[in-house]
């Protein structure tokens, strides 16, 4: 068979594929999947839900060699040129804003629309360099207002590790978490250090069977 009539005999199979893939849905869940999953302690001795009510996140570019020692208050911080991005304000319920992937997803993991989930993409903008969550810290806030000593807790998000691979499948291919691992309040002496990789790359629970969502409680934040 010469080149002309193998391209020819060739020609409809590839149509063939072509409007198989064309015709394939993205089933791809990937859009979060180097996400970082929080909860608050809400229990006896936990937040109340007057003190949730509004939470302060900010983000911090590798430029900052540390989250400043005299933690800057988030009223104080809004007008500081010192921070790289303007402080996110995460109400406790903010189902309104979740899309419906999160949301699903959130489900599949039996968590509920107030957790607090941090993601390449959400709630700050990517960074203009492609930088993932690898490429900052961050810094969540619990305040009372008015402000008290000793009635602001916080948690600093650091040392986030991701790795990840694509997989193809057919027409699809969708990346996958191989790797997530972070620590909070890592220069206190009340660290916590976890590694959150989800089994097959699920978000249900995390490889050594707990959940994939931390616990954010008033024992294990630095108290200001």
């Amino acid at each position: 068979m010469n080149l002309f009539l193998r391209g020819a005999a060739c020609a409809p199979l590839l149509a063939l594929v072509a409007g198989c893939c064309a015709n394939s849905p993205n089933t791809c869940d990937d859009l979060y999947a180097d996400s970082l999953y929080f909860q608050f302690d809400t229990g006896p001795n936990g937040f109340t839900k007057a003190e949730l009510d509004t939470v302060y996140l900010q983000r911090y570019t590798p430029a900052r060699a540390a989250i400043p020692a005299n933690g800057a208050t988030p009223a104080v911080a809004a007008t500081a040129a010192s921070y790289s991005d303007p402080i996110n304000i995460i109400r406790a319920k903010q189902g309104a804003g979740l899309t419906s992937g999160l949301r699903a997803r959130l489900k599949k993991a039996s968590l509920g629309d107030s957790t607090l989930v941090i993601s390449n993409n959400s709630p700050f903008s990517p960074s203009v360099s492609g930088g993932k969550l690898t490429a900052y810290r961050y810094l969540l806030t619990v305040q009372n207002k008015p402000v008290r000593p000793g009635h602001t807790y916080q948690f600093a998000v650091d040392s986030i590790q991701l790795k990840g691979r694509y997989n193809a499948d057919g027409c699809t291919t969708c990346y996958e978490n191989t790797f997530k691992y972070f620590q909070i309040n890592s220069k206190s002496t009340n660290k916590v250090a976890r590694d959150v990789t989800e089994k097959n790359g699920e978000s249900i629970t995390a490889q050594d069977g707990s959940s994939v969502a931390t616990v954010l409680s008033k024992s294990n934040a630095v108290v200001k």
